[in-house]
């Protein structure tokens, strides 16, 4: 892998950690180019995120950006695309769903 970067950060709805761990099974069945590398939580639960790495951020992007819009255990959720390391000279697309 070259080290592209898929980051879904969004306001939790749900009640339930059942329902987003079901969520999450949903995205990694339909991910496609990469894999789920774990979900990061604020303490108070006010907003959360989810991160993918494979070798296309728009691979991975869009084997779950069907999944992630028909959800509605999510709200204000925003998708980093990075394609690239983690530096700031990265380059990087930013998407509102």
């Amino acid at each position: 892998m070259n080290g592209e970067a898929v980051i879904v950060s969004f306001k939790p709805e749900f009640v339930d950690f059942n329902e987003f761990e079901n969520f999450e099974i949903r995205l990694e069945t339909a991910l496609h180019g990469g894999e789920y590398g774990g979900n990061a939580f604020a303490m108070d639960m006010t907003e959360g995120e989810m991160f993918f790495y494979g070798d296309s951020a728009n691979e991975i992007y869009n084997s779950i950006q069907s999944v992630l819009t028909s959800c509605n255990l999510l709200s204000n959720i925003n998708v980093v695309l990075r394609y690239g390391p983690a530096d700031p000279d990265t380059p990087e697309q930013s998407i509102s769903l």
